[in-house]
């Protein structure tokens, strides 16, 4: 039996830790977004244990003429946080304020997350999926800025890492932003891909026009190798192979119907 993985793509982390430091990211980034600074709150609160509310960090921020965020900070280092939670917290605030480069900061709260209990699935899948993320920004783009890291960050799915020697099932959607070193891309026949809907308003319609993008997509995933394929009959009705493959230049042998 070979083991597999149905990938979907996932915008968003899932664990309180990930989306805490994201969320801190981009308030820095960001310092007047009050929506972002309650998703911040909502999430230290979920890991830390604390229960620090949103009117009165507003009303601290008033009353001593700061943003959100160091006003956030203020309240949480009044509280006990265990020593590697203060620790996160000092970081992302020295970052706030420029003292630490960017790599680091983030360096010191990944480090610490790892140090958490490892029974928790969801920060372990998540920091799986970081640790990836991370490595293509470096090699592509490397961490300029914050503006530019948090760009790179919203277009790459959170999905977790599939396990070594486990095939990755996903739709064309759930592939994109990813590349493997082979990938199979089935299914491509009239009525299938491109679809019978798209294929019903018209050669030149917009959606026959997103399908052949998302054929596109599906083939640009492949690092080393890619196979194509197509059956003859899909649930007992014959099909014709793909115009996609003609327009790919790859003519069938036969043009069975």
């Amino acid at each position: 039996n070979v083991s597999s993985m149905i990938l979907m793509r996932r915008d968003e982390f899932l664990s309180a830790e990930m989306r805490w430091l994201v969320a801190c990211l981009w308030q820095i980034h960001r310092p007047v977004d009050r929506r972002n600074m309650g998703a911040l709150v909502d999430a230290f609160n979920s890991f830390a244990g604390t229960a620090v509310e949103w009117e009165e960090l507003v009303s601290r921020s008033e009353s001593h003429a700061v943003t959100f965020f160091d006003a956030w900070v203020d309240a949480v280092r009044e509280l006990e946080l265990p020593g590697s939670v203060s620790r996160v917290v000092v970081g992302m605030s020295e970052l706030a304020r420029r003292e630490v480069k960017l790599p680091v900061a983030i360096g010191r709260a990944i480090d610490c997350f790892r140090l958490s209990d490892p029974r928790d699935n969801l920060l372990e899948d998540d920091l799986s999926a970081w640790d990836r993320i991370h490595r293509d920004i470096r090699k592509s783009q490397g961490i300029s800025s914050l503006d530019r890291f948090l760009q790179e960050l919203q277009l790459r799915s959170k999905e977790p890492v599939a396990p070594q020697g486990t095939v990755s099932l996903t739709t064309i959607h759930g592939a994109k932003g990813q590349q493997f070193d082979t990938v199979y891309l089935i299914g491509l026949a009239d009525e299938v891909l491109p679809s019978w809907h798209s294929l019903e308003k018209g050669s030149a319609s917009a959606a026959l026009e997103e399908e052949r993008r998302g054929c596109f997509v599906a083939v640009t995933r492949t690092k080393k190798r890619l196979i194509l394929s197509r059956a003859r009959q899909y649930r007992g009705w014959p099909k014709r192979p793909s115009r996609f493959l003609k327009e790919m230049g790859l003519h069938p042998a036969r043009d069975e119907g």
